[in-house]
């Protein structure tokens, strides 16, 4: 994951001065659009359950925010500081393990799309080719894993 706080000697005072700089920025451009929903997010990254748990039970401390655990394990912290939503969040290890899991198939699942050509709407009548070459790809409604 790429860090967007500027690498710095004190990257929470580039971030506190960042925050200050846009605040000035949009109240002397009162004609520059404000997003509708904006939006502060913080993931929170451990090796193991136990330390991202406890991480997010500070947030919630600093907050005076109880975090909220999902039936899917995903811990949260939400607030807002105004017009602006702060949200922490954690997702348990066998969770993200179990995503990933999920995720592995998309590479090798394609649906059958119609598509336009010459202004006439074509179904496929087969299943398109894999991305993979795997050799027990099966083909079953228009769709190849």
């Amino acid at each position: 994951m790429t860090n967007l706080v500027p690498a710095s000697p004190d990257p929470r005072a580039e971030l506190v001065a960042g925050l200050r700089a846009l605040a000035d920025f949009f109240e002397a451009n009162p004609d520059m659009p404000i997003p509708s929903s904006p939006k502060f997010e913080h993931i929170v990254l451990t090796d193991n359950d136990r330390d991202g748990l406890a991480e997010m039970a500070q947030i919630g401390r600093l907050l005076d925010v109880a975090p909220i655990t999902s039936a899917s394990l995903h811990t949260n912290v939400n607030t807002r500081f105004r017009g602006l939503a702060y949200r922490a969040f954690y997702v348990a290890r066998d969770r993200m393990a179990q995503h990933r899991e999920e995720q592995s198939y998309v590479d090798n699942v394609r649906a059958a799309r119609p598509s336009v050509l010459d202004g006439e709407v074509v179904t496929p009548t087969r299943a398109l080719p894999a991305r993979s070459s795997s050799a027990n790809s099966v083909a079953l409604l228009g769709v190849t894993r």
